[in-house]
């Protein structure tokens, strides 16, 4: 096999392992599952024998949904619910509600009828019943059956109980059992639900799914009815609640605007009218205020810094002024004529400039009364501001206050009004809704009555024949479960192979339930051709294409405990290798039960691997040809020096070692026969001497731990291991137990090229 293929071989190996090995396992229980399957089957046929013809009626309804206008009160109290996903749910809970299917059993008196009372029905004996008395399982099938048939308690209970407990139990029995027969199914996207019953009177079945809907849409105009009755006793009294509303706001804004009249003595027109007026006052005195300020100012400055009371308006436009101003000038000009004709210090010179003093002083006691009349103006004109000022303030904060009682009153007033508006529509929707109170129809009709039905329905038998077989299949593969998890052994190529982690050399095929193993012998003798044949000589092939640059020499044949056929397979390996042409010699290493010679009898006596280990006897005398196949066999000898030695130290010494040289020099192929690897240390001494180590176990026989702790064993020590053998395989039960594998194969196609 080349490398690519190996490793595509492996990725198969590894992808569909698991698989196939579930498949596997079912396949090797095919039988257990459909015995299994079958016992099913026909515990569902009795069962489904039992079951007494059902008829299953239908009829449909469909309920309207209304939309819902919130502007109008009647939809807001009265309408239907808005349709959404959970709108037909919800009318199948109340087609399913307790209320409603008691009314169904009062309508129809169903607590009268065995079918749902289970107080008056006559048990039949059932096919469980018959099971029972053949097997008698006792009285715990009995309770068992009574609670899953639905049956009232036991006897005992029952005397536990007083009457109305018991009245009640029925009662729920009944609801139950009618509530079980019941069915409801929305028919697609509509609004549609269609009602069925399953009895087993075809003319109940019926009456229930027509009583049902009726009632259905009774339930439907009821609750609408209470709801308009319910709507209108709250209407009456929220009528009531309103009207005091009203009354109580129209008393509120009547005494809101009594006190504002007793508080402020006008209305807030005449103040805001007041207080524009003095607005306007006030702003006319502020600017005389501001002009009578600048006119004392500069008639106060001008007198602390001047004397020329011409330049001043004020000064000016004063008739006293004006005359003492003329006198001034007359008493100036005079002064100047008198000074022409007078010197200085003259009486009239004197007199005049006293006259000028006199006059000068008069005016300037003029212009300061002036300056302080304005300054008497400017002080009045103040407190004119201040007054008009105050005013003013007091204006705006009665306007204030009475702009705020304006508000409240306003806002009282719209109350008022909103509960005069709310008042007078409750109290026409209450008019109208006491007069519809009794004229409303359901959301709901009926679409299709249930007619009586002419046919049973047949899916209960087919539903129950399919159950039982189902759960007869589900036992089976439990069972096949448990027997692969409770059986040790190998049964396949592929767990072997998992399990130990070797590569698997070959198969050897089982030729015979009663044949010993020289039978065995003497049948591979005697057909060469045969498929135990064929499997020698692949075995062969396997152990020397294992090293193929360097052929193995000496091969050792051991396994995990006695009875694995190993000695046989020894045996015949290295009578197919002579056959072939090569020089063959087996030599029986196990010294404690030496095998060899049941299948050769050797004209020697006693001489044999002891003697040759002793120099007792040449080799060449020691070593037996047998003359029917000509094979060359190194026996033990049975009893004697044999049974006294200790075959550990005879094994391991060196002379062992150099007797194995000297045969592989002499022959192509050394086959060596050990005793098992659990029993004795034997098969350990020896595999170190060896090229490679030949693994048999027994097909379904072998434990898998006793072959993983026989390989560990060798593993410890080194042991060349080529790979595993399975021995004594059995062909067609290995085809069931793996339908896939490199038996089933050989088991199919062996005639096409192997003769049997």
């Amino acid at each position: 096999m080349t490398k690519a293929a190996s490793n595509v071989s492996n990725h198969v190996d590894d992808s569909g392992r698991g698989l196939r090995m579930l498949f596997g396992m079912l396949w090797r229980g095919r039988m257990i599952i459909g015995i299994c399957v079958a016992l099913g089957a026909v515990f569902g046929v009795m069962s489904a024998s039992q079951i007494e013809p059902r008829y299953r009626a239908h009829g449909k309804v469909m309920f309207d949904v209304q939309q819902a206008n919130v502007l109008n009160m009647e939809d807001m109290l009265l309408a239907s619910p808005l349709f959404d996903s959970s709108a037909l749910e919800n009318q199948i809970q109340i087609l399913s509600s307790t209320a409603l299917i008691e009314r169904v059993i009062d309508e129809l008196e169903l607590d009268k009828d065995p079918e749902f009372n289970p107080l008056l029905r006559v048990e039949k004996p059932s096919a469980l019943d018959k099971v029972r008395d053949l097997v008698d399982v006792g009285a715990t099938l009995d309770a068992l059956r009574q609670r899953l048939s639905g049956a009232v308690p036991a006897q005992e209970e029952q005397q536990n109980t007083t009457t109305g407990d018991r009245s009640h139990l029925v009662r729920l029995a009944v609801i139950s059992n009618v509530r079980k027969g019941l069915s409801f199914r929305p028919v697609g996207r509509s609004r549609v639900i269609q009602i069925a019953f399953m009895s087993d009177n075809r003319a109940t079945a019926a009456k229930i799914v027509n009583t049902v809907a009726e009632k259905y849409i009774l339930d439907q105009q009821e609750t609408k009815q209470e709801a308009a009755r319910a709507a209108t006793v709250w209407l009456a009294e929220r009528v009531d609640e309103l009207r005091l509303s009203v009354q109580t706001a129209e008393e509120a804004i009547e005494t809101a605007r009594s006190e504002i009249s007793d508080r402020t003595g006008q209305t807030l027109e005449v103040t805001q009218q007041q207080l524009e007026a003095l607005n306007l006052e006030f702003a006319a005195t502020q600017a005389a205020l501001s002009r009578q300020e600048v006119l004392y100012n500069r008639l106060t400055d001008f007198l602390a810094q001047s004397t020329d009371f011409g330049t001043v308006s004020e000064f000016r436009d004063s008739p006293l002024i004006q005359q003492y101003r003329i006198q001034l000038e007359d008493l100036l000009s005079e002064q100047s004529i008198l000074r022409a004709s007078y010197p200085e210090g003259h009486p009239s010179l004197q007199q005049v400039s006293e006259d000028i003093a006199t006059v000068q002083t008069s005016m300037a006691e003029e212009a300061q009364r002036i300056a302080t009349s304005a300054g008497l103006d400017l002080q009045g004109i103040r407190a004119q501001e201040a007054s008009l000022l105050a005013e003013v303030r007091r204006l705006e904060k009665l306007a204030l206050e009475q702009t705020r009682s304006e508000v409240d009153l306003r806002q009282l007033s719209r109350e008022a009004e909103a509960s005069r508006v709310l008042y007078e529509s409750f109290l026409a929707r209450l008019q109208a809704t006491a007069a519809q109170e009794d004229l409303h129809e359901a959301d709901a009709r009926i679409l299709t009555r249930a007619e009586i039905p002419l046919f049973p329905q047949s899916q209960s038998k087919s539903l129950v024949l399919t159950m039982f077989s189902m759960i007869g299949a589900i036992i089976g593969v439990g069972i096949v479960f448990i027997r692969t998890l409770v059986n040790t052994t190998f049964r396949s190529l592929g767990q072997l192979e998992l399990v130990t982690g070797q590569h698997l050399l070959g198969v050897l095929p089982f030729v015979g339930r009663y044949k010993t193993r020289v039978r065995v012998f003497q049948y591979l003798l005697n057909k060469p051709n045969s498929v135990l044949a064929e499997a020698i000589r692949n075995l062969r092939t396997s152990i020397l294409m294992s090293n193929v640059d360097h052929p193995p020499k000496v091969l050792m044949f051991t396994s995990s405990v006695p009875g694995e056929g190993k000695t046989t397979t020894a045996v015949m390996t290295a009578l197919t290798s002579q056959q072939m042409g090569k020089s063959t010699i087996i030599v029986d290493c196990d010294m404690r039960r030496p095998d060899l010679s049941q299948f050769f009898t050797s004209p020697h006596g006693n001489n044999g691997l002891i003697a040759a280990l002793h120099d007792d006897a040449p080799l060449e005398e020691a070593v037996f040809q047998d003359p029917e196949t000509g094979l060359h066999v190194l026996m033990t000898e049975t009893g004697g020096r044999s049974a006294r030695v200790n075959a550990a130290d005879v094994l391991s010494s060196q002379k062992f070692n150099d007797l194995i040289e000297r045969l592989t020099e002499t022959y192509d192929l050394v086959i060596l026969d050990t005793p098992p690897t659990l029993a004795v240390t034997d098969a350990r001494i020896i595999s170190k001497r060896v090229d490679s180590v030949i693994y048999a176990v027994r097909w379904g026989s072998t434990a898998r731990g006793a072959v993983v702790e026989g390989l560990k064993e060798l593993e410890s020590v080194g042991a060349p291991i080529s790979g595993v053998l399975m021995t004594m395989m059995d062909v067609k039960k290995a085809g069931r137990f793996s339908y896939n594998e490199t038996g089933y194969y050989r088991s199919t196609f062996k005639n096409s090229y192997i003769k049997p």
